[in-house]
């Protein structure tokens, strides 16, 4: 696997492979429908922050963004991964190339505003719960998403 920018062709993919990995949650259609424009990046991205991609001999199987918050504090904004590469290394290292992207770009603190079933693996790789914010759906009205903190420095 490797690294590189995105680019604005990359953009139609990206937004199909972050509703994929979002359905591999057993999310209903309905609601994947409802966070299609939410999940799906943006062209403006590109250039104005760190936007990354993993690519494979499959083709690019995920990416990354990041956006600069105050006193050293980022926001990883996305880590999304092809459901087929869940569970074989590929999420660590995507996350560890966002985690020094931040580091290099001179964070000290990562945030994750976390997707319930994602919060194992970012804990995993050494993220800590500090609150939680309400994110009910139909079905699920007690739902939260988790958010966490990694310290970088």
């Amino acid at each position: 696997m490797h690294f590189r920018s995105a680019r604005l062709s990359d953009i139609p993919h990206l937004g199909s492979l972050a509703l994929h990995s979002k359905s591999h949650w057993g999310y209903s259609a309905r609601q994947l429908h409802e966070w299609r424009e939410d999940l799906a990046p943006q062209a403006s991205w590109i250039g104005a922050r760190p936007f990354i991609v993993a690519a494979h001999d499959a083709g690019v199987i995920g990416f990354y963004t990041l956006e600069a918050a105050n006193n050293g504090a980022w926001a990883l904004d996305n880590l999304w991964l092809d459901p087929t590469w869940i569970g074989k290394g590929f999420g660590r290292a995507l996350f560890a190339h966002a985690v020094e992207t931040a580091r290099e770009r001179g964070a000290t603190i990562l945030t994750i505003d976390a997707e319930p079933h994602a919060e194992g693996f970012y804990i995993a790789q050494g993220a800590k719960r500090t609150t939680t914010v309400p994110a009910p759906i139909e079905g699920d009205p007690q739902r939260v998403r988790p958010q966490l903190e990694m310290q970088l420095s």
